[in-house]
């Protein structure tokens, strides 16, 4: 249906559509339908991928065509629920799964024998902290580079072991810089929507992706709301972390 977005319509005795695309070619996207069907009405949405740049024409396709069923698998199913707030009219599938059109018929086909790394807290925890962890040890390492040597020997020359040394002497010297870097990664986490929209559940649904969700609705004031709570709160943080660390700049 376009030269940069692989939409495609596929007729038989019914018509599924595969993909969208951005929202703001939905007009276009709308103008090539009617001039290869006419106004055939289309029956299924087979939606392959939830990149908003070939997603967020959705909600709008529904709107032109009430009746149409949404085809996707659960996780994707899923999101259209949170970002667009479509819950009926949907097809869950599943691998060997087939969509008959009349005359033609399309076969599901999903990734097999993969490791299935959404749908849970733990996978989300554990991306963020990979992601930002190089923060808190950037910040913890500028510090121990500060402290001097001859303190870690006065302590071993006392008599204390090396482990003593390091938890009774050292982590306490190097605490303001990891608390500096743990506060700095968790602003950042607060706003990432990169790692967060491939994978998070309905039960693990951050503020920035609520955001998102409502701006792709049209609900501007309760994404402005949101947004404040979240700007309010990274202030917090912010001044937390200059009064931790006494710096009064951030350097990444």
């Amino acid at each position: 249906m376009g030269v940069s977005y692989n939409a495609y319509l596929v007729a038989g005795e019914k018509i599924a559509l595969i993909d969208t695309v951005e929202e703001s070619f939905g007009s276009r996207l709308e103008a090539n339908i009617r001039e290869a069907i006419g106004e055939r009405k289309i029956d299924y949405l087979v939606v392959n991928h939830m990149e908003p740049d070939h997603s967020s024409s959705i909600a709008a396709l529904r709107r032109i065509y009430p009746d149409i069923e949404i085809v996707g698998n659960a996780k994707t199913l899923q999101m259209i629920e949170g970002f667009y707030g479509i819950a009926g009219g949907t097809v869950e599938v599943k691998e060997g799964d087939v969509l008959d059109l009349g005359g033609l018929t399309l076969a599901i086909v999903l990734p097999v024998g993969t490791l299935l790394l959404t749908g849970g807290a733990f996978i989300m925890i554990l991306s963020y902290t990979i992601r930002r962890m190089p923060y808190t040890i950037r910040s913890s390492s500028a510090i121990l580079r500060n402290i001097s040597p001859s303190i870690e020997e006065a302590s071993i020359n006392l008599g204390a072991s090396d482990f003593k040394t390091f938890f009774k002497v050292t982590v306490p010297m190097m605490m303001s810089g990891v608390i500096s870097g743990a506060i700095l990664s968790w602003i950042m986490i607060i706003t990432e929507l990169s790692t967060s929209i491939i994978l998070y559940t309905s039960k693990t649904k951050t503020m920035t992706l609520e955001i998102y969700s409502q701006i792709i609705r049209g609900n501007d004031g309760v994404a402005s709301a949101i947004s404040a709570i979240q700007t309010f709160s990274t202030i917090i943080a912010l001044a937390v972390f200059f009064k931790v660390s006494g710096k009064k700049e951030i350097t990444m």
